[in-house]
């Protein structure tokens, strides 16, 4: 009878897999509606104010853009890959807390770390006024001082904020080259700095490739810095094209180009890691962790410590300095309907997105096909794409289903809807899933590959649908996971300021809108106010984060 009953549940389980195809279509769908849009506008005619941002503007964009993209990219390897190799190789003082201590200044937006330094290190700063008074000048054009307000300052910026991205992928890596490897170039003569740059550093190239990927695609999509910096790139000019020249044609077609830039740096890094195996070894192969000691040992610890002086601890400790001076006056029942706001938000919208994460990662364990596994890798694309190319691409369907809608109303009724869906919230939720989808799908990945598969495989021996199966089986098994999803959706929800600029409705503001509305208003105290919030929020993945770092995946057995 079991046997029969077995038979029945396999007969039924391809008829069962095909609805659930549904989602990760679903996903693809949200994805590439807005690519399309983007895609489509050079099909139409020509803009009428692109003529003069191809001929006065666009090459200052595509200069200004790679400039501060492929800073990044090199600055956060040199930022992020010692501390990396040192913690991961070596014991010295402090290691134990600064090997999680150097993920914080993700918690850190790029726009609110841009607005601490711009106030720190301007001419009319604390730094520059100590210089004038040691120095005994009157004016700062008697004296040279690195300007703040420019590119290289951007780049600084942004690779203080991102670096993490380098260490937390190369720290795996470097310094886990096999014991083999260690010996034999000891037997050979080569130093630490030898075997790094002979064997480590080869190996790491994967790693490397990817951690400054992402570094660079941070830094393509920021808006916050590059604009309080007077840096025009592609997002300023997308946003300046919208909102000051109202042309939502033209915008698109910067968005396009944006996007281009996109996928070369996606290409790119294929092609480095072609070819190239990934570093690592059996944990039980590793070579140990080789004791510093004396002057080495605070040598390692300064250069440790200082990313995360300048990325976290500085920028936090001044934030709350200034915040003090107008604590009780911006404290106020606005702020916290502003933050109820902002978290109500980002709750909701996260919970969508893990949904539709979950059913579109569980469809593919139920449905094993190519198709589904190749709509599961489309639908989380949108990672890549910045806020600012994705807000463009939903605009252009939602304005011309809200004028499709508008011009039926008014042939058939007589009056007029106006705009139902241009400006609203479902516009900007719609943005949000958009570009934060993955992070959720990554969390719920990690979670269902802790869940065998032979929990599916007895469900359906007993006759269990697939959907049953997910609700008695694999959601208790998911709360840590799912947790996870919805604390990461929701603080990038939190923080995501291009799109929530361009899509938010008219008069609403979040955390983030609201602290860059107050710096661009050179509102120092009440901005740090609001920036120590998404600050505070924002170390909450961190917190989660490290509870997930191997302390002590590179030693070995004696």
């Amino acid at each position: 009878m079991a046997i029969s009953w077995g038979h029945r549940a396999v007969a039924r389980q391809p008829l069962a897999r095909w609805p659930w195809l549904f989602w990760p279509l679903l996903g693809t769908l949200a994805v590439g509606v807005p690519l399309v849009a983007i895609a489509s506008s050079w099909w139409g005619p020509t803009p009428e104010s692109w003529s003069h941002i191809f001929e006065y503007l666009l090459a200052r964009y595509v200069l200004n853009t790679m400039g501060v993209v492929m800073g990044v990219g090199a600055l956060s390897i040199l930022i992020g890959l010692l501390p990396a190799w040192l913690v991961a190789g070596y014991d010295f003082p402090g290691r134990s807390w600064l090997q999680w201590a150097l993920v914080l200044p993700l918690a850190f937006p790029a726009y609110i770390l841009a607005l601490v330094y711009a106030n720190l290190l301007d001419s009319a700063g604390p730094v520059q006024q100590a210089v004038r008074w040691l120095g005994g000048y009157a004016t700062a054009r008697e004296y040279w001082f690195p300007q703040i307000l420019s590119l290289p300052g951007v780049v600084m910026i942004l690779s203080l904020a991102l670096y993490p991205y380098v260490y937390l992928i190369c720290r795996p890596v470097l310094g886990a080259s096999t014991r083999q490897f260690c010996e034999a170039a000891q037997l050979l003569g080569h130093g630490p700095w030898s075997r790094f740059w002979r064997i480590e550093l080869p190996l790491a190239y994967p790693a490397i490739a990817a951690g400054a990927t992402l570094c660079m695609l941070e830094a393509l999509a920021d808006y916050g810095s590059v604009f309080y910096y007077g840096v025009d790139t592609f997002t300023v000019g997308i946003y300046r094209t919208w909102f000051n020249l109202g042309d939502l044609d033209a915008a698109t077609r910067l968005a396009s180009l944006m996007l281009l830039l996109v996928f070369l740096l996606l290409a790119s890094e294929r092609w480095v890691r072609r070819g190239r195996a990934e570093g690592g070894a059996n944990a039980a192969l590793r070579a140990p962790r080789k004791s510093l000691r004396g002057a080495r040992a605070w040598v390692a610890f300064g250069l440790c410590c200082l990313p995360v002086l300048l990325g976290f601890a500085l920028p936090t400790v001044l934030l709350a300095l200034w915040a003090v001076e107008e604590v009780a006056v911006m404290i106020t029942p606005e702020y916290w309907a502003m933050l109820l706001r902002s978290l109500s938000l980002a709750a909701g919208v996260s919970v969508i997105a893990v949904a539709l994460g979950l059913l579109a990662r569980y469809a593919a364990r139920v449905d094993r096909t190519r198709a589904a596994g190749l709509l599961n890798q489309v639908m989380t694309l949108g990672y890549a794409i910045p806020g600012a190319v994705v807000s463009v691409g939903i605009l252009v369907p939602l304005a011309a289903f809200d004028h499709w809608v508008n011009d039926q109303s008014e042939a058939w009724l007589g009056w007029s809807t106006g705009l139902l869906l241009t400006g609203s919230l479902f516009a900007l939720g719609y943005a949000y899933i958009v570009r934060f989808l993955a992070v959720a799908c990554q969390a719920i990945d990690a979670g269902l590959a802790r869940v065998p598969r032979e929990y599916e495989a007895a469900s359906n021996a007993l006759g269990e649908a697939p959907g049953r199966t997910l609700r008695r089986v694999h959601l208790p098994l998911l709360r840590g996971s799912l947790l996870a999803a919805l604390i990461l959706v929701a603080v990038d929800i939190l923080k995501e300021l291009p799109a929530t600029l361009i899509l938010r409705p008219f008069n609403f503001d979040t955390l983030a809108t609201k602290t860059f509305e107050l710096a661009g208003e050179e509102q120092l105290a009440a901005a740090s106010i609001y920036g120590l919030t998404l600050v505070v929020l924002g170390l909450i993945p961190i917190l989660f984060l490290t509870r997930y770092l191997d302390h002590d995946h590179e030693t070995t057995s004696a």
